[in-house]
């Protein structure tokens, strides 16, 4: 299987095809930035964007993903990214940090796709 992973294809053996994305992503490409959490899709460690959208990894088939971009921390840039990193580190946001790659991802997702504008009372909101 071909996969488009931050930007670069790489080659998936058709074996892992019925396995989470997750593990195909740690295990097979090595990517650790991805992580493990609840392994049911409700704590969001394992979130990436495929095709701009957050899907929670651990619970989306390799085959899935297959024709779609798929992003994970250690490929997401940008300006929003950058925005919510920021924005993460300015109110003391992580704790211990194991989570905030898939939190990380989610909080781009969001205002990537749902809001023009997002910005709180008395801020310029976000850069474009």
């Amino acid at each position: 299987m071909n996969l488009e992973v931050n930007g670069a294809d790489v080659e998936v053996d058709d074996r892992h095809a019925k396995t989470p994305l997750l593990w195909a992503l740690r295990d097979v490409l090595g990517m650790a930035g991805t992580k493990f959490g609840c392994g049911a899709g409700f704590c969001a460690a394992c979130t990436v964007l495929i095709d701009g959208r957050s899907q929670k990894s651990c619970q989306t088939a390799t085959e899935r993903a297959v024709g779609k971009a798929i992003t994970t921390v250690e490929g997401a840039s940008g300006p929003v990214v950058d925005a919510v990193r920021s924005a993460w580190h300015s109110g003391n946001v992580v704790q211990c940090g194991y989570c905030q790659p898939g939190q990380t991802l989610g909080a781009v997702s969001l205002l990537e796709s749902n809001l023009p504008q997002p910005q709180r009372p008395g801020h310029r909101g976000l850069p474009r």
